[in-house]
């Protein structure tokens, strides 16, 4: 029988780098890592390089689980900057809200009807959702930044991912 792998998505590098430490991933190729349980994915960002790499991963490997990890923009400012969501499941000390996904950095965060933006999420769950069921798949975003990306740089971005590392990887029970 085939073994069934926890996939792990991210866009960026920086996103995944707290990850493979926690989880002992070691590369495999190019965006690719991977342990006996896990495989990490990280993709690039935006629409083509998401359905692409995530369209050849579920072809080459059987898998169980799918997550999707990274930043996302907020339009309120009254959610305060590293707060981790769930945008597919409603978990327990997780806030859940709903994300928009766009195909260009966003400009304008007043045209959006969701508090969170990000590149990737609707198209990582389009992609999983032809694979595993929706229960499966789980979308965690930690608040970066209100659409003006000051400050965002990657020790930025790894400080707010990795205080939010542990809490996603028990919620999907790695």
């Amino acid at each position: 029988m085939n073994k069934s792998f926890i996939l792990i998505h991210t866009a960026l590098p920086i996103e995944a780098k707290e990850l493979k430490k926690e989880l002992n991933l070691k590369p495999i190729s190019k965006g690719l890592f991977k342990n006996e349980d896990i495989i990490l994915i990280v993709s690039g960002a935006g629409k083509k390089n998401t359905i692409s790499m995530l369209s050849t991963i579920f072809d080459k490997f059987q898998i169980k689980k799918a997550i999707n990890f990274g930043i996302a923009g907020c339009k309120s400012e009254k959610i305060k900057i590293g707060t981790l969501f769930c945008t597919t499941h409603r978990l327990k000390n997780i806030p859940f809200s709903q994300i928009t996904t766009v195909d260009e950095p966003l400009k304008d965060f007043n045209k959006m009807k969701t508090d969170l933006v990000d590149m990737e999420s609707q198209h990582f769950l389009e992609i999983s959702l032809k694979h595993l069921s929706k229960e499966d798949i789980f979308i965690f975003k930690v608040v970066s930044d209100y659409g003006n990306f000051k400050g965002l740089n990657n020790h930025f971005i790894n400080s707010i991912l990795s205080s939010n590392v542990k809490k996603v990887l028990k919620y999907v029970q790695v």
